[in-house]
């Protein structure tokens, strides 16, 4: 693995330009269009043409300390991200994190709405059994699953 150092100005400008493609793609979701134009912002430019995103995302235009840091900015990143050679690794294990979050929070929240309802199904089966004959084998299946899953083990 080479150091920083002994990297050549080309590759370091490659492995940026691929970094910001990833940020740009997955984290952000945007176009060069508008990545240019928050750049130009962030510089404090009248105006960045999209094609410089292009060349940078390529590798083929040098990137400047000030392009790392307001791209840092625009990211929500540290500058060692943007040189990280394993930049997307590192955005897949944060997206996975935020994701199994999210999904966290969604099952806690479907799991306070279920309580009770096995009781009440089986307070609706107690009250009327008929309703059973009226459901499909797989909804029975589930039913029947449902009191399983409340009926307390000794």
């Amino acid at each position: 693995m080479l150091t920083l150092m002994q990297e050549t100005e080309s590759e370091l400008n490659a492995r940026v330009g691929r970094n910001v493609f990833v940020l740009r793609k997955q984290a952000l979701g945007i176009s060069q269009a508008e990545l240019a134009d928050r750049l130009a912002v962030e510089l404090g430019r009248p105006k960045i043409d999209p094609t410089t995103i292009t060349r940078m995302e390529s590798g083929r235009r040098p990137i400047t300390v000030a392009d790392l840091e307001a791209l840092a900015r625009i990211f929500s990143v540290d500058v060692e991200q943007l040189l990280d050679e394993n930049s997307d690794d590192l955005l897949a294990l944060k997206r996975l994190i935020e994701d199994w979050s999210v999904n966290r929070a969604r099952i806690a929240a479907a799991e306070i709405r279920m309580t009770g309802v096995p009781t009440q199904a089986s307070d609706l089966v107690a009250n009327h059994p008929s309703l059973l004959s009226g459901l499909t084998n797989r909804e029975r299946e589930i039913y029947f699953d449902m009191q399983r899953s409340e009926t307390p083990e000794p």
